[in-house]
């Protein structure tokens, strides 16, 4: 490490940075979404609020990119100090097994377990089980906000062989869809993301890792707080209204939507 990086470390100049713009660190967390306790934090390089390394770089790849300092040369420098990223999914290879081998196990256990018909039912419901408890892993649990998955288009209505002639045709458009309160609407279009959502009376209502093509929706009476860690996966809409982009990939989102807000569709109350 060298004698300006010792003196000068990543907190120290993200700092420095935001001082020559004039901006509190209250300006900063407003258009971050960073808790200003974490920014604090990662000024006097402390980087225990941020979670760990991975929502570390997050953080500090979302000030760099707000403040416009170059983001590389800071994230190489956090990681010569605390140690490069761990990869997040681990996947386990496995490792053939000579056929005469399998041959031979199969055998056993169908001799031992009255044959191959009661091995076929037990092979059903291992993998019934085994789908319920990753559905559950995924989505954090069954809960009355939640929807794990959209709603299929319906078939557009055939119209009649024998309409009769100047007759006006039956409206088919839908009521608009009205909300009450504020309704969270999560797709992972582009990957995987960990999601954490929680009501205006701190009650959790999903804290868990989902996979890409997971969905659901949340309600709360006054409030909704979520946060992503892989922003970039996400797409977001509030009373049916689009968020826009929250950020890219691998960064950590947080936002507060409540009744009223400019961001979110018409809401009833």
């Amino acid at each position: 490490m060298s004698i300006i990086e010792s003196s000068n470390g990543v907190g120290a100049r993200l700092a420095e940075a935001r001082s020559e713009q004039g901006m509190s660190v209250e300006d900063l967390s407003s258009r971050t979404y960073i808790r200003p306790g974490v920014i604090r934090g990662i000024e006097n390089d402390d980087f225990e609020p941020c979670g760990g390394p991975f929502y570390a770089r997050g953080h500090i790849r979302t000030l760099a990119r707000t403040l416009g300092v170059e983001q590389g040369p800071l994230l190489e420098q956090f990681d010569r100090r605390h140690g490069a990223p761990e990869s997040r999914i681990a996947v386990e290879t496995p490792v053939a097994e000579p056929s005469s081998r399998r041959s031979a196990k199969a055998r056993e256990r169908a001799s031992s377990s009255g044959g191959p018909g009661w091995m076929a039912v037990a092979t059903v419901v291992l993998v019934v089980i085994c789908l319920v408890l990753l559905v559950s892993v995924l989505v954090g649990g069954p809960s009355k906000n939640d929807t794990t998955s959209l709603a299929q288009p319906s078939a557009a209505p055939k119209p009649s062989a024998a309409a009769p002639k100047g007759a006006a045709p039956a409206p088919s458009a839908a009521p608009a869809r009205t909300y009450s309160g504020v309704n969270l609407a999560l797709n992972l279009a582009n990957g995987n993301s960990w999601v954490r959502v929680t009501d205006e009376n701190g009650s959790v209502l999903t804290s868990a890792t989902a996979s890409q093509g997971a969905t659901a929706e949340y309600r709360g009476a006054q409030q909704l707080k979520f946060t992503v860690g892989n922003a970039g996966a996400v797409n977001v809409s509030c009373n049916g209204k689009d968020l826009g982009p929250l950020g890219s990939t691998g960064q950590v989102v947080s936002r507060v939507l409540v009744v009223g807000d400019p961001a979110c569709g018409a809401s009833t109350g």
